[in-house]
């Protein structure tokens, strides 16, 4: 038990932490207390001194390898330095080692130690190194700033975090009159000035640290001296702390959000309300995780202190049915509510944040996706409290089974009923609420809670099945939603008419039609062929993103006449006003019918040394049938890139129920009939037709575009499932090995049936998961493998076609690229990927999709580490893993040779942009069908182990109930088992023990009435003995009075008669002391035959008696009191003499081996026989058939044999005589 003392000083300490914090966080809002800028620029100088000086460590391999090297490779060099660095000589470039930007020599020209270099739109800090004694220059790199001309989810303009710690600012030259300089080695080298936002202000961020830890410090001591108290509170008035403690965390969450912390002090994603905010109460994903926290911790109170809490509600529950009724309702409507929260959750999530759960849909777990699993996590622990109450609450409350059924099906109404007055979907917590009940209610799981068993670990897993299944659905309805508003987003851009992409795309073409040198001059000559411009046209500024549009080019002269006269002329002014779009010079027409619904006309206005030769119009028609397009979306500009553009959708335009115009793989035209337009569905919650999902959108003029897409399969469902029920089952694996050391601490164990269940388990599913694990990595390796030779392939294919005409271009020094261009255009259509073409000194030639390298995503360079290999060390192939920005791909690279001599005359690279993502995709397929496997095994077999340690410990239980009823007073009854196996040989040995059992109770029977009788016998001898003496003395006394008054005849015979009766009283008493006073019989080896030649001899000179004497088989060894044994033998044998009253008795003694280990010894004497009243008598101590007998002698025996491990018995014939048996057992060795 916690002090009282102690509880309330963590109260005292936490108040002194938040005051400090709150001062602290005053203080830091003081415009004074804020970082100036120089001290910001010196943290920028900072850095920059710490990523330069890592640059000449870098370096520094590469100058030794130049100055000691006399051959130059580019292995030597690749990999040497993280930083891009570059090696020229007289000039030249000789080695580059950054593939995206590479500086000509100009830029980097010059003696300097240090220079800033603003080139393409980037900016550098260029470190230079001469070698002495040669003509090499190196130059490294350091990136301040990255710009691109186009901006997306892959690449953003941003300068270089590791050296300026905020976005808001500006870098100028040292030449600007603005901004802040930053300069190197006591201002000897002034490299460019910063110049910061206007309304950039940054606080002292040790100091925002210092107030986070401190609030942190404050508000969890507060958190917890608050929980200890009222804990402690809960002991007495459990309701009453769990209201307390309510309020409490109420109370901790509000000051939190007033003080705006740690909203205000982190700059975490966690707490960014960028990617998550839903209200003031969940302004952020930790907000939401702390608040779902307080609540758990406040189920958890509840469940630690049940037992008190029903006591009370017990005590204070009214005895009206009705009310009573009334209020189960309001408690099992509580129980669904907490399912209720978890669906709220999944909706809060996906309505106000980019987060999904689905599993099929990424591999990407950052941050803020696995923020929510743990949400998802925390929440289910809550319902596990939080119904485990309400549950043994409606037990306990209703014993009567009606009066808990109506209280349950007025709960689920009332519930019901709230959430469809607020119009919110409720059947899911509904069902799964009901169906948790119902599973607890008919196996009792609950009470398993008291002690930690198996049937513990099934009562948790019926939460984890509830709450996958709630996920599950969650998932599903939230996912098909999102992908509605998708669609409908698509639709309507799709309906707006315009394509911006083309737009922006034909106004950069126009930009550079017009600037090309080659069509200016070939538009200027009368006299030369004017195809070849449209041609280049087509293959160089109309890129694979225009395969969607029929492409017309029309050539006109300087007067605006058609250089051929089979068209008509089509000119700008006939298209201005209404067909006008943001850019000069294209028009979008939208009037030519519907067979024409989407139709571009570009204007480009040729002009040579200032003086107008031509135009040129490009006329672009939407195609009927839009085909797929290889464009990568790494060139589309986030202005203009529908993040939709990938979703594997399918769409088509309807126009009075007939298709104008349509993309993707569905058939519109065989299987979305027109009664499907007629549903109200189509356009409100979509419908499902075909396998596809179709959301449709009507504009005014009643044009329908339909927006299609695959639906959720069911094994994608099983999926989300499967998942969400093994990243449970991970948590309570983990908590129940906390809980297993807590009980390993305590010395406390788990029973018998539980170790083997949980033993069964871990030898089943530690070999499972190894196997998924292997199989995952080694169907992913093999994957990987098969997608490599793929590209491999592709690669090979592509340079045997280029081969022919790059030795071409490389034989005839005057030759023009640009034939060879369009061959390499033609292959990447055809081939559907983007092909560049390099020369052997790792140049570009010619590429497919030259606006990567306009953009200046990528240099004119190859790959240095390609270069190495297939140059250097002459490998045919080889695929490296490249980047732009944040985009990650797999490029193949392939040597191309001539067919003549097998020289290398250059080298093909294929990007292959998807390549991550088709790789994640296949990792996902691999993962979920592991997954899905791996549960149902896990689901089943914990059924099976189930039923298989029951049946395990059944015998267990068996024998257990078996020994329950063993008694020392009554018959055991033994037990039947048939197998003949471990159980088999327990019960074999239990059946033993109760028989030895048995045994015991008859000896000590016996023993307790041998006692018995020495203590009557030497209480009768005593009692007989003391009126004997004196009785004896008194007539010996009588008689000698007597003898001198009278006749000695007439006064000796009653005298002596009495006399004599005195005796034999005398002998009986003696005899009944000896009894009493008869030794415990020895246990020792002896043999009996020798017994019974000395007994038989002392018989042998009686007078008419014959003694026939037969032994068998000699030496005879067993156990037990020789003596003892020698007085029972000459007894009995007495008894026989005695018994014949004939002057011929014959008395017959066989001893003889009846078994292996048992000997029998027959004494048959020829007398009259025993009477059959007495036989059931004989052996009882104190009866006699001889008048002058006391009755012990054949007790003795009895007690002898017994002792010894034998049996004694007798057969009798009256007439004939008497046989008496004793049997022993024999000792060999």
């Amino acid at each position: 038990m916690i002090h009282s003392s102690f509880r309330y000083n963590l109260l005292y300490i936490a108040i002194p932490f938040l005051l400090a914090g709150t001062g602290l966080y005053f203080f830091m809002d003081r415009p004074d207390a804020s970082l100036s800028l120089e001290k910001e620029a010196s943290k920028i100088v900072n850095n920059l001194v710490r990523e330069l000086s890592s640059i000449q460590r870098q370096t520094v391999p590469v100058l030794e390898v130049l100055e000691n090297e006399d051959e130059f490779h580019f292995t030597k060099f690749n990999g040497l330095s993280s930083y891009p660095f570059f090696i020229y000589q007289g000039g030249d470039l000789i080695y580059w080692s950054d593939y995206r930007f590479v500086p000509d020599y100009h830029s980097v020209r010059g003696d300097y130690r240090y220079r800033f270099l603003q080139l393409l739109r980037k900016d550098f800090i260029a470190r230079k190194w001469v070698i002495a004694n040669s003509s090499f220059e190196v130059v490294a790199l350091l990136p301040l700033y990255k710009g691109y001309q186009i901006e997306n989810d892959f690449v953003a303009s941003a300068y270089n975090p590791e050296i300026f710690p905020v976005q808001q600012l500006s870098i100028l030259p040292m030449s600007s009159e603005a901004g802040t300089d930053i300069c190197l080695d006591n201002n000897e080298y002034c490299l460019f000035k910063v110049l910061f936002d206007k309304d950039y202000s940054s606080p002292d961020r040790s100091l925002l640290l210092l107030i986070n830890a401190l609030y942190s410090i404050g508000f969890l001591l507060l958190f917890i001296a608050i929980y200890v108290i009222i804990y402690q509170v809960g002991r007495r008035v459990a309701i009453k702390g769990a209201l307390l403690l309510a309020a409490g965390i109420l109370l901790i969450r509000l000051l939190m959000l007033w003080i705006g912390f740690p909203d205000n002090f982190t700059d975490a994603p966690l707490f960014n309300s960028r990617y998550f905010a839903s209200s003031n109460l969940n302004r952020s994903l930790g907000d939401l995780l702390i608040n779902l926290g307080g609540f758990c911790s406040w189920t958890i109170y509840v469940f630690l202190h049940r037992s008190r809490i029903l006591e009370e509600l017990a005590s204070r529950l009214p005895e009206n049915r009705h009310i009573k009724i009334l209020l189960g309702a309001l408690t099992i409507g509580g129980g669904f509510f907490s399912f209720h929260i978890g669906y709220l959750m999944f909706q809060t999530l996906y309505h106000n944040s980019q987060l999904t759960f689905d599993i099929e849909q990424t591999l990407d777990f950052d941050s803020s996706r696995l923020t929510g699993f743990v949400i998802f996590l925390v929440f289910i622990f809550s319902v596990f409290f939080f119904f485990h109450v309400v549950y043994k609450l409606m037990k306990q409350t209703f014993s009567e089974k009606r009066a808990l059924i109506q209280a349950f099906f007025s709960g689920a109404a009332l519930f019901s009923l709230v959430n469809l007055l607020i119009g919110q979907i409720f059947w899911p917590a509904l069902l799964l609420g009901s169906a948790t009940y119902f599973v607890l209610h008919i196996t009792d799981l609950p009470r398993s809670i008291k002690k930690l068993g198996y049937s513990t670990f099934l009562y948790f897993f019926v939460y984890v099945i509830s709450g996958a299944l709630l996920g599950t659905i969650s998932i599903y309805q939230f996912e098909n939603e999102r992908d509605i508003k998708r669609k409908k987003k698509y639709a309507s851009q799709l309906l707006i008419e315009n394509d911006n992409l083309a737009e922006f795309l034909l106004s950069e073409a126009n930009d550079r039609i017009e600037k090309d040198v080659f069509i200016q001059n070939r538009m200027s000559s009368p006299f030369l062929s004017k195809d070849i411009i449209k041609a280049k046209i087509r293959r160089v500024y109309l890129n694979s993103y225009f395969d969607k549009y029929d492409v017309n080019i029309y050539l006109y002269n300087a007067l605006s006449e058609p250089f051929d006269n089979s068209f008509e002329t089509i000119l700008p002014n006939d298209f201005r006003g209404s067909y006008s779009t943001s850019y000069d010079s294209i028009y979008f027409i939208n009037s030519l019918g519907s067979e024409l619904s989407k139709r571009y006309l570009s204007f480009s206005k040729i002009e040579k040394r200032g003086v107008t030769v031509g135009y040129i119009a490009i006329d672009l028609n939407l195609k009927r049938v839009i085909p797929e397009s290889v464009y990568p979306e790494l060139l589309v500009d986030h202005r203009f890139l529908n993040p939709y553009q990938n979703a594997k959708y399918s769409y088509a335009v309807f126009e009075n129920n007939t298709i104008t115009y349509n993309s993707g793989d569905f058939n519109y035209l065989l299987n979305f009939g027109e009664v499907l337009f007629q549903d109200p569905a189509l356009y409100d919650q979509s419908l499902i037709v075909s396998g596809y999902r179709h959301i449709a959108v009507r504009d005014v003029n009643d044009k329908v575009i339909v927006i299609s897409s695959e639906d959720h399969s069911f094994s994608d469902v099983i999926s989300n499932f499967s998942f969400l029920f093994l990243i449970q089952v991970f948590s309570v694996v983990l908590l129940a090995g906390f809980y297993a050391l807590y009980f390993l601490l305590q010395q406390e164990s788990l029973n018998y049936s539980a170790k083997i269940q949980l033993y069964l388990n871990v030898a089943f599913f530690l070999p499972l998961f190894a196997v998924s694990a292997t199989t995952l990595s080694l169907i992913n390796s093999s994957f990987e493998k098969e997608v490599n030779y793929e590209y491999y392939k592709k690669a090979e294919n592509i340079s045997i076609n280029v081969s022919e005409d790059l030795n071409d271009f490389v034989s005839d020094s005057t030759a023009n690229a640009e034939e060879l261009q369009t061959q390499l255009i033609q292959l990447s259509k055809y081939s559907g990927a983007d092909v560049n073409l390099f020369d052997t000194q790792g140049k570009l030639i010619a590429t497919s999709q030259p606006l990567i390298y306009e953009n200046d995503l990528l240099s004119n360079h190859v790959n240095p580490v390609a270069y190495a290999y297939i140059k250097e060390r002459g490998e045919n192939a080889r695929i490296l893993q490249e980047s732009v920005g944040e985009l990650d791909y797999n490029t193949a690279f392939f040597a191309v040779k001539s067919f003549d001599k097998g020289d290398l005359i250059g080298m093909v690279s294929i990007p292959f942009f998807q390549s991550e993502y088709t790789l994640e995709q296949n990792q996902i397929t691999i993962l979920t069908n592991v997954i899905n496997i791996f549960t149902v095994v896990f689901i089943v077999f914990l059924v099976v182990s189930y039923l298989a340690a029951k049946w395990l410990t059944f015998p267990l239980w068996f024998i257990t109930q078996k020994l329950k009823k063993t008694t020392l007073t009554g018959f055991n009854e033994p037990l039947s088992w048939d197998a003949n196996d471990e159980i088999g040989l327990m019960v074999g040995e239990y059946n033993k023990m109760l028989e030895n059992l048995e045994n015991s109770k008859k000896a000590l029977a016996r023993s307790e009435k041998e006692s018995a009788w020495r203590e009557i016998a030497q209480q009768v001898a005593h009692e007989i003995k003391n009126p004997l003496t004196p009785m004896k003395l008194t007539l010996q006394h009588l008689s000698r009075k007597l003898r001198d008054k009278g006749s000695k005849e007439e006064m000796d015979r009653p005298i002596n008669t009495l006399l004599d009766q005195v005796d034999i009283l005398n002998d009986i008493a003696s005899s009944f002391s000896s009894f009493a006073k008869m030794p415990i019989p020895e246990h020792e080896r002896y043999e009996l035959a020798h017994v019974v030649r000395n007994v038989v001899s002392l018989h042998k000179s009686t007078k008419n008696v014959v003694i026939d004497l037969h032994i068998e088989v000699e030496p005879v060894f067993t156990i037990g009191d020789e003596q003892l044994m020698g007085r029972i033998i000459n007894n009995i044998l007495l008894n026989a003499i005695q018994a014949t009253e004939r002057k011929d008795s014959c008395i017959k003694i066989c001893l003889d081996k009846i078994r292996a280990s048992k000997v029998r010894l027959e004494i048959k004497d020829n007398g009259a026989g025993i009477a059959n009243d007495i036989r059931n008598k004989i052996f009882i101590p104190n009866f006699s058939t001889k008048e002058m007998g006391s009755g012990i002698g054949l007790a003795i025996a009895k007690h002898g044999v017994e002792h010894a491990g034998g049996k004694i018995w007798f057969e009798t014939e009256i007439g004939s005589g008497t046989s008496f048996f004793i049997e022993l057992p024999t000792q060999n060795s």
